[in-house]
C-alpha cells in the first residue's frame, strides 16, 4: 500500500514538472514570435523608406529631364513623398 502511494506521488510530481516545463517551452516559443513578428515589421518599414526615397529621386530626375530644367529637389521630393505614401497606405491611385 505504502509503495502505492509512493509510485502515485511520484507520478503527480512528474506531471507537475511535464506541465512546467511545456508552460516555460511555450512561453519562449511566443516571446520569440513576438520578436520576429517585431523585427519583420522593422525591416519592412525600413524598406518601405528607402523604397520611398529611391522612386521620389527617381522621378525627379526623370522630371527633370523631361522640363530640361533642375526642379526644386526639395519641393519635388515631398509632392512625391506624399503621393507615394499616399499610394501604399491608400491602394494604388
Amino acid at each position: 500500500v505504502e509503495a502505492n502511494g509512493i509510485v502515485a506521488a511520484a507520478r503527480d510530481e512528474a506531471e507537475r514538472y511535464r506541465a512546467r516545463q511545456l508552460a516555460e517551452a511555450n512561453a519562449a516559443i511566443h516571446a520569440q514570435r513576438d520578436q520576429a513578428s517585431a523585427e519583420v515589421g522593422a525591416a519592412k518599414a525600413a524598406a518601405l523608406a528607402q523604397l520611398r526615397t529611391q522612386v521620389a529621386g527617381v522621378a525627379v530626375s526623370a522630371a527633370s529631364r523631361v522640363v530640361q530644367k533642375d526642379l526644386a529637389l526639395a519641393a519635388q521630393l515631398q509632392v512625391i513623398e506624399d503621393y507615394v505614401n499616399g499610394s501604399i497606405e491608400g491602394g494604388t491611385r
